[in-house]
């Protein structure tokens, strides 16, 4: 038995009956992330503080039972959801399919996946800027 480690609201669902966990478990804490991080939904059990009730949620949204907001996601993240429940403790889990999904998530809905974050470095690199005060004319 491996005792309960991290929050509620991403804990995989192995993590909540607390059996040992593998990279599908990973997999499953990250998608709930991605989940959050959407426009489409929030997870269901945002707001849910009871331990056992929110596994319970995990289990029906694995099992195909959607709330109207994870209903309207794009259908590569179900796909994404499928494959992640399908995954036993040994697999190695297929990044690139993952990726080919989120890929083709973002081209169908024309969201860029190349832009730079804000903390990326611009095209004016950190070695181009003077580090001397008086060198730079304003």
């Amino acid at each position: 038995m491996v005792r309960f480690l991290g929050t509620i609201r991403f804990a995989s669902r192995n993590c909540h009956h607390s059996r040992e966990q593998c990279r599908r478990d990973d997999l499953e804490s990250w998608v709930y992330m991605l989940i959050e991080f959407t426009e489409y939904a929030s997870l269901p059990w945002s707001k849910m503080v009871d331990r056992h009730t929110v596994c319970r949620e995990k289990e029906r949204l694995f099992a195909g039972s959607y709330t109207k907001h994870i209903a309207s996601l794009p259908e590569e993240i179900h796909k994404i959801l499928k494959y992640i429940n399908e995954l036993n403790f040994q697999n190695t889990p297929d990044y690139e399919y993952i990726a080919t999904m989120l890929k083709r998530a973002a081209a169908r809905r024309h969201v860029s996946i190349t832009v730079k974050f804000d903390w990326e470095e611009s095209e004016v690199s950190r070695n181009s800027i003077p580090l001397h005060g008086n060198t730079m004319k304003y």
